[in-house]
């Protein structure tokens, strides 16, 4: 029987991914210049190793953004916040009813925080499971186990909504139930394939 529900951020709670293409667009750069800094240093930021603001201040130069550290962090937090009223619906219809609700995502500090406090995400979901608290992040085996271990559910208990298929398969790999999301994705009737029905 599922207990918790799990939702990944970036790309099934939030419609992300506009600050890249901003970045490609109005700076001109190509991907690979960019691309340099999110498999580069930003995962040391995403595992809680490094610190975002120290890290993109070389590349921002580099790239001739026309602002300051802060004024990035700002616009790229803003710019990849638009919400995805469905599933938050059903995240609040879930809760109603007693079934608890969290988040799991690969997130540096900053935007942890931002997320949980500017963007309220802290009230509306039970708990929080980010990398870069954890020191690991998705696909790593240890990601699920932590955060299976740190709700003191069994993995079968877990039923968990991700938009990329790497992080699914290695979710059911740890044992948890786990389901593709694409945007636009019915997932009322996920929901009832693994025994929940939602009220109505």
């Amino acid at each position: 029987m599922i207990e918790a529900v799990i939702f990944d951020v970036d790309g099934v709670l939030l419609r992300s991914g506009a600050f890249g293409e901003l970045l490609l667009r109005d700076l001109g750069l190509q991907r690979a210049a960019v691309d340099q800094f999110w498999h580069g240093p930003f995962v040391q930021c995403a595992l809680g190793l490094a610190d975002l603001k120290h890290e993109v201040e070389p590349f921002l130069k580099e790239w001739g953004y026309p602002g300051t550290v802060e004024d990035c962090l700002q616009t790229w937090f803003q710019a990849d916040s638009p919400i995805n009223a469905e599933v938050f619906d059903l995240v609040e219809r879930l809760r109603r009813q007693g079934m608890s609700c969290h988040l799991a995502s690969t997130q540096e500090r900053y935007r942890a925080a931002y997320l949980e406090n500017s963007m309220g995400l802290a009230e509306r979901f039970d708990r929080r499971f980010f990398s870069c608290h954890l020191g690991v992040k998705k696909p790593q085996p240890e990601f699920y186990r932590q955060v299976a271990a740190q709700l003191g559910l069994a993995p079968t208990a877990l039923l968990f909504f991700d938009d990329q298929q790497v992080n699914v398969d290695a979710a059911r790999s740890a044992g948890w139930h786990a389901e593709l999301y694409t945007f636009g994705d019915d997932l009322r009737s996920v929901l009832v394939r693994h025994g929940i029905v939602l009220s109505t």
